[in-house]
């Protein structure tokens, strides 16, 4: 697997820094996934937890450089780096949204007697 992402890598025409940088996040994300407690890890877990958008996005979004490349980098469409630019903007979205809930609204009604 790894040669042939490193293969995918060198078809883009990546410099040596972003093939780095693109190394470092699919890192962070097998770290960060292998601190998540699950019961029995198997290999469709895995699969989706890799094919999950926001794991990738929180990623990215933690790391600065891999980011600017995808952000800067132009994306064929229906290709990865155009799944992740919008993965990213959702996750951001997401980010950005106050979760505010209306107290007064989940009270329950006063019991009226006539």
């Amino acid at each position: 697997m790894i040669s042939e992402l490193d293969y995918i890598f060198d078809l883009r025409g990546m410099s040596p820094l972003e093939k780095q940088s693109a190394w470092e996040t699919i890192t962070a994300i097998i770290d960060w996934r292998s601190q998540q407690q699950i019961a029995t890890p198997d290999a469709a877990e895995l699969e989706r937890a890799f094919s999950d958008p926001r794991s990738w996005a929180r990623v990215a979004l933690e790391s600065p450089q891999f980011l600017e490349m995808v952000e800067h980098r132009e994306s064929a469409p229906a290709s990865f780096g155009e799944w992740l630019k919008v993965a990213i903007a959702e996750e951001r979205r997401r980010q950005n949204t106050p979760n505010v809930v209306d107290i007064a609204s989940r009270k329950p009604p006063e019991n009226r007697r006539g």
